[in-house]
């Protein structure tokens, strides 16, 4: 049983070596002004139910459930399908990891005039108002023993921003659970002639 218990560790800290070292990337490549973008037409409740797919086994270790209410889009979404993929598989990797055992989580997907939203809720630790200004700052983080260098929301921050969108965090306060809205423009659908 103790193999198991540290093969379980092993694993765990290299995918957190794995991340830190592509978060550092992504972070030298912002600063350098060369981060990768690629757009092309997504759809948007794909790349959720593939982000959902990503930590689904964080989310059934603490027996969380992952609820979806997607609606389909008016228009095209244009983004980079990886990039956008990283977005919402790192808020929802966020909100696995701050609610707690038995907890839940909506993800859902609407339309909101020329824009499509993406909202990521959980009724897990919450934020306080004195930080959540902050939340999206690199190398801030509200309480130091989650570990990491916080990263993470800040490069979502900037995808979203590079696709013409925007991101925002809300909470009541702590043990109130966290809401992020991610917006991204939705143009038009060219019917052929």
């Amino acid at each position: 049983m103790n193999e198991i218990v540290a093969v379980d560790s092993i694993q765990r800290n290299a995918r957190w070596q794995h991340q830190l070292l592509e978060d550092l990337r992504d972070l030298s490549r912002m600063n350098a002004g060369t981060f990768p973008i690629r757009f092309v037409k997504l759809v948007l409740s794909d790349i959720i139910r593939d982000a959902v797919d990503a930590v689904s086994p964080g989310a059934q270790a603490k027996r969380l459930q992952v609820q979806l209410d997607l609606h389909s889009l008016t228009g095209d979404v244009w983004g980079d399908e990886v990039r956008l993929l990283q977005v919402v598989s790192n808020v929802l990797a966020n909100a696995v990891k701050f609610t707690a055992e038995d907890g839940l989580i909506v993800v859902r997907l609407q339309q909101v005039g020329a824009r499509a939203e993406i909202h990521v809720i959980d009724n897990g630790k919450g934020i306080s108002p004195e930080f959540l200004p902050y939340i999206f700052d690199r190398f801030r983080q509200e309480d130091p023993r989650n570990g990491g260098l916080e990263l993470g929301l800040s490069i979502v921050k900037h995808i979203v921003e590079l696709h013409g969108g925007t991101v925002a965090a809300s909470s009541a306060g702590p043990g109130q659970g966290a809401a992020f809205t991610i917006q991204l423009p939705v143009v038009a659908s060219v019917s052929a002639t």
